[in-house]
């Protein structure tokens, strides 16, 4: 079952939104900004016209598949690893863009969204806006790489489950390999 679970959440998460947002206004996003399939990149292509159902979509695809698994999930168990990072995983290497997917952000969000509500989209933005405006990291990759891995450090601090630590690490690593031409 955690294999199947696993496989549909990736196919969801693989749904390039943004990429078919922008196509439905005839633009290519990825010819814009770095030239990946994401809302940043719909932004600069079209404006927030393009940018929010993208943002909400790509949110969406990784929020709802995994909110409907883990709710009333009384035992977190391994079998979270997988099912929570798919969606993130196909997002980032899509196989209908060739596996040239996005930055996986918004997923990203979104499946922390599914797995803790809105704690980790609050605690991860404001960290990559302290970050940016107080102490001047100008890099987005350092910024959201290091936002992701300081969740990690916080979900054991507030003594969450050993599975969602792993998980947040996974996602972390996903997340800079996404962002690897930045470093």
């Amino acid at each position: 079952m955690i294999l199947i679970y696993s496989i549909i959440f990736f196919l969801i998460g693989s749904i390039p939104f943004s990429y078919l947002i922008g196509r439905l206004a005839n633009i290519d996003i990825r010819e814009w900004g770095d030239h990946n399939p994401g809302a940043t990149n719909a932004y600069l292509a079209g404006g927030i016209k393009l940018a929010l159902p993208s943002l909400i979509l790509d949110f969406s695809k990784g929020a709802f598949p995994i909110y409907l698994y883990t709710n009333g999930l009384t035992n977190i168990n391994l079998a979270l690893i997988p099912i929570s990072i798919a969606p993130i995983l196909g997002h980032a290497f899509s196989p209908f863009l060739n596996f040239k997917g996005g930055k996986a952000i918004a997923v990203t969000m979104g499946v922390w969204t599914g797995l803790l509500n809105f704690q980790a989209p609050i605690i991860i933005g404001s960290s990559h806006l302290f970050q940016k405006y107080i102490i001047g990291v100008n890099k987005n990759c350092w910024r959201i790489t290091s936002s992701i891995l300081l969740y990690s450090i916080y979900i054991l601090i507030m003594g969450h489950n050993l599975i969602l630590f792993i998980i947040a690490i996974i996602n972390a690593i996903i997340i800079a390999i996404k962002h690897r031409d930045e470093f």
